[in-house]
Parts: C-alpha cells; structure tokens; sequence
C-alpha cells in the first residue's frame, strides 16, 4: 500500500517509519475523542487522563478539493435524530463461512466489475463476496471489505428512518469520504459528544493512494459506550451498498479504516476494521492485509 494516512502513533498501528506522518492528526483525533468520551460516560469529568493533543477540528468541516474549491460537507438536521422504531425488523446477519489462506477477490457489488484482491492469512472468514472477517478475542472481529455505496446513513442507530447523506455526494470518492465523515452531530453547531450514546465519530478526510490509485481516508470510530440497543433492531447500519447489501458495525469500539478511491469507473471503499483494543499482533495482521491489497479496474 502507498501513502498510508492512516500509519501513526495514536492507536499503535503498524506503520512504516517513513509514511507515517499524514495519518497522525486522524488517528490521535480519533484516540482523543474515543478518551473523552469513555471517560464522560464511565468516571467524573476530573479523572479524565491529559493526552497533551488540542481538539481535532469538526469533522463536517468544508473539505478542499484536488483544484482547492470547498465541498460541503453533508447536512446535519438540527432537530436531531428520529425516536427509536421498537418494530424496526433488524437486518439479517451474514454467514459465516471459513475462507482459505492465500489471494482471494474482494468483489463489490455495482454495475461495472471492478476485482479488490487481498491475501489472507489462516483463520478468517468469508461474510460476503466483498467482506471477510478474523474473529478474535477482542470485542470486535478483525474486517476487510471492498463496496460501492448505494446510500450512507446520517442517522446508523436510527437506520429505519432511512435518512441519507446527499446523493450527490455519492458520485465521486470526495463526495464519498465527505459523506462518510458527517454523521449527525459532526458539525460545529453540535455540542461536543452531544451523539456519542448513538453516533459515530470521524475523522476528517484526507487525500493519499492505496494500491497505487488516488483515495480519500476516513477513520470512524463506533464509540466504546456507545449502547445498541437503542438503535433501530438493536443495529448499527453505516451504510448500504448498490446491491441492498448493508455495512452493520460490529460492535462498539470498532474503528473501521477506510479509503475512498477514486477510479474511472466510479468510487469504491475499502473497509478495514478493527477493535480500538485490538492487540499489537492483530493489529500487524490487519496491515499486512491491506498492504497487499491490489485493484484491478
């Protein structure tokens, strides 16, 4: 993989030395806010520890383009988020299927084939055509998926309310990754960790490469206390792709590291997640996958 933002200090990940640099504003903003916001729900505002880090900026805030003109991020109701549906009928969850070690063709759905292969090491499974897992002893699995979005939710716990992100911020990765960084409550309007019982949180976009083609980088993190059975079906939908196939987190205290790319046939996401607790080895284990990731188009 190039030019990995996403390759600092703040959660420990596997970086090299020389590419780290970029990623280090995201990951400690991430890390920053994971912090306040245990510390909010778990212990008196003075036990907070001091991470000597200022506040990131607001996630929502205008995003520059490659030519330096502003995109908007998505809107943020102000009435705030749709009541818990109690008949909402939660979505299917996937199968499971044990995947052999070696290449294997990460396949998002979408009108114009494009092949995302990986290679995996022993033990993880198949969930989709275009997801696979590593269960771990963690609370939350180790993931790589590949998707073309069909919509984004502004509200993931309240998902039966079928709020979306603008569509047409859908049609190009910028768009994609300004989308998936503006969930409700990630505007300056919105009192700091006002959402966290129900909302992620994101890091700003930022521009890099992934397997040698133009991307966006987004870290979202689903919050530590973040309580599921609040939302809709006792599910947290992130996004749906263009074949209905929909993205539920796996838990809370998920991370989910993902790249926008930018392609002539239109975006597609790279998905890699992993618990804000994941060790040292499963964090290696999870690079070592998305550096062989290759995209043929």
């Amino acid at each position: 993989m190039e030019d990995d933002p996403s390759e600092g200090t703040a959660l420990q990940a596997v970086a090299h030395p020389s590419r780290r640099a970029a990623g280090v504003v995201a990951l400690a903003a991430l890390a920053v806010l994971a912090v306040a916001l245990v510390t909010k729900q778990a212990a008196p505002p003075t036990s907070a520890p001091t991470q000597g880090i200022e506040p990131p900026p607001s996630a929502a805030g205008p995003v520059a383009s490659p030519g330096g003109e502003a995109v908007a991020p998505a809107a943020a109701p102000s009435n705030g988020p749709p009541s818990r549906n109690s008949a909402a009928v939660p979505h299917p969850t996937y199968a499971v299927v044990p995947a052999e070690a070696g290449t294997i063709g990460l396949l998002p759905a979408g009108p114009v084939p494009v092949r995302v292969s990986v290679v995996l090491p022993t033990g993880w499974d198949r969930l989709t055509d275009a997801m696979y897992v590593r269960p771990a002893t963690t609370p939350v699995a180790l993931s790589i998926g590949a998707w073309r979005l069909g919509h984004v939710y502004t509200f993931p716990c309240r998902w039966s309310a079928a709020a979306y992100a603008d569509p047409s911020l859908l049609g190009t990765a910028e768009g994609q990754a300004v989308a998936l960084s503006s969930w409700w409550g990630q505007d300056p309007g919105t009192p700091p960790l006002s959402n966290s019982g129900i909302a992620p949180l994101a890091s700003k976009p930022v521009q890099t490469t992934i397997a040698g083609y133009p991307a966006w980088y987004v870290e979202v993190l689903i919050p530590t206390g973040l309580d599921f059975t609040e939302c809709d079906g006792r599910q947290l939908i992130l996004w749906d792709a263009t074949n209905g196939d929909v993205r539920y987190s796996l838990g809370p205290s998920e991370v989910n590291r993902l790249w926008v790319v930018d392609m002539d046939r239109g975006p597609i996401v790279i998905d890699a997640g992993m618990s804000l607790a994941a060790s040292g080895s499963q964090k290696a284990e999870l690079q070592a996958v998305i550096d062989s990731i290759a995209i043929e188009p």
